[in-house]
């Protein structure tokens, strides 16, 4: 028996593990675009969440042996086009007999498993579940500069489709805003007086305050951790990065700060929440913050970019970070692969500094906002670790902060120039068009979906 073990893996060689008894233990997750067709490889893993953006016809690959067991969960989710059709392999046999029919409402998910025993002559297929609504994301906060309220929430119950839900009135600009996990609260980093401001959303639509925590100066962004637990912020004077307690929802208490070489423009944890991510002034212009500890933050590491870093996006599987700076060429992707560490993937020339930047749901893609005509762009990120530009779309003035709603099918941009909010279309992956604006009192500068 030929058995490989390394420090990230063991590899039976498709033998046997007798005996043992596992626990904590979880499955590789393999997410796709079906386009018209798709190959569900077991090699790859034993979950498939796919996405249909086409009328697709599967194929299953490499189940085991004959004699041996072969299974796999599939996340089949519509687009938000919808009315996607799936083609099974002829080896198929569906529970009761007859093809199950499938949601076809627009992003609407069915579960469903597959099961073999005579490598894959015959596969046993059933549906579990039907009809998830998908997180859409029904609110997006807006921070504004200049003028008052400078805090709008928008109603996006309807995809693709904005109005007023309401607005707070803060003690000043508002640069950076966040919702959080659970979608009940509503962290705001603005100028003059307390300088962070957190919201109560627990009645959908509507805010009010939650409590406020006086920073040493202007927040400029501000950053949930997965579990919800603490709230990172990015500042100037004194330290330049707070880390706050929020163990008890609603209310908030000093868990750390870290003294940075200048002002914090980009705190975003990474998807374990094991680190943050800092993008601030003053040489290196980049840190990576420890957070394994929760509450606390020491040193990982640092990179040298060539200015300031505006902008920071984690890729979903915590494998890269995005940056966005102040000289050319505004745009690096670093390599996260090994936890704590960060190097060189690869860069990308923007028209001008780099103000916003943010990865897709599945990774694929990475929307930049920048200064420079056409002031927003869209990169190709399909193969990891590699950009290409797919799309750009032309933005009335420069664009400041962007994210992608929770299923990836829009993108909320806040910028200069009226109307100051824009949302994009990205219902056809790599494709961008306007679905609609939204007039707010000044500069957008902070957006952020609701998770629900």
């Amino acid at each position: 028996m030929t058995m490989r073990v390394s420090k990230n893996r063991i590899d039976m060689d498709d033998k046997v593990l007798q005996k043992s008894v596992l626990k904590d233990y979880g499955e590789t997750v393999v997410t796709a675009n079906s386009s018209t067709s798709y190959t569900i490889d077991l090699t790859e893993g034993n979950v498939f969440d796919i996405t249909l953006t086409g009328n697709c016809a599967f194929t299953f690959a490499n189940p085991p042996a004959s004699g041996v067991a072969g299974s796999f969960t599939l996340l089949l989710k519509q687009d938000a086009t919808g009315s996607r059709t799936a083609t099974w392999p002829s080896a198929v046999a569906w529970l009761g007999g007859s093809e199950p029919t499938l949601s076809t409402t627009g992003s609407q998910m069915d579960i469903l498993t597959f099961t073999t025993v005579d490598e894959g002559s015959t596969w046993y297929g059933a549906v579990v579940a039907q009809g998830y609504v998908l997180p859409s994301g029904r609110y997006i906060a807006v921070v504004n500069t200049t003028s008052s309220p400078f805090f709008t929430l928008l109603d996006h119950t309807t995809p693709g489709a904005i109005s007023l839900a309401t607005t707070y009135t803060l003690a000043g600009s508002g640069y950076g805003t966040a919702f959080s996990p659970d979608g009940n609260y509503i962290a705001v980093g603005h100028a003059v007086n307390s300088r962070f401001t957190l919201l109560d959303h627990t009645t959908p639509g509507a805010v009010s305050l939650a409590t406020t925590y006086t920073l040493s100066g202007t927040a400029y962004t501000t950053s949930f951790s997965p579990d919800g637990n603490y709230i990172a912020v990015g500042h100037a004077v004194n330290s330049r990065f707070t880390l706050l307690d929020h163990t008890t929802p609603g209310a908030i208490s000093l868990a750390t700060t870290y003294t940075l070489p200048g002002n914090a423009y980009a705190t975003p944890f990474s998807p374990d929440g094991n680190y943050i991510a800092v993008g601030h002034a003053g040489s290196p212009y980049f840190t990576l913050l420890d957070h394994t500890t929760p509450g606390s933050v020491s040193l990982a590491t640092t990179y040298t970019l060539v200015n300031t870093v505006n902008g920071i996006s984690f890729s979903p599987d915590g494998n890269y970070i995005a940056t966005v700076y102040s000289s050319s060429p505004y745009f690096t992707l670093l390599d996260h692969t090994t936890p704590g560490s960060v190097s060189l993937a690869t860069t990308y020339i923007l028209p001008n500094t780099g103000r916003g930047v943010a990865f897709s749901p599945d990774g694929n893609y990475i929307a930049t906002g920048h200064t420079g005509s056409p002031y927003f762009g869209l990169l190709d990120h399909t193969t990891p670790g590699s950009v290409s530009l797919v799309a750009s779309y032309t933005l009335s003035s420069t664009s400041y902060n962007i994210e992608f709603s929770p299923d990836g099918n829009y993108i909320a941009v806040g910028h200069a120039g009226s109307p100051y909010f824009t949302l994009l279309d990205h219902t056809t992956p790599g494709a961008i068009s306007l679905a609609a604006t939204y007039t707010i009192n000044n500069t957008g500068r902070g957006v952020s979906f609701s998770p629900n």
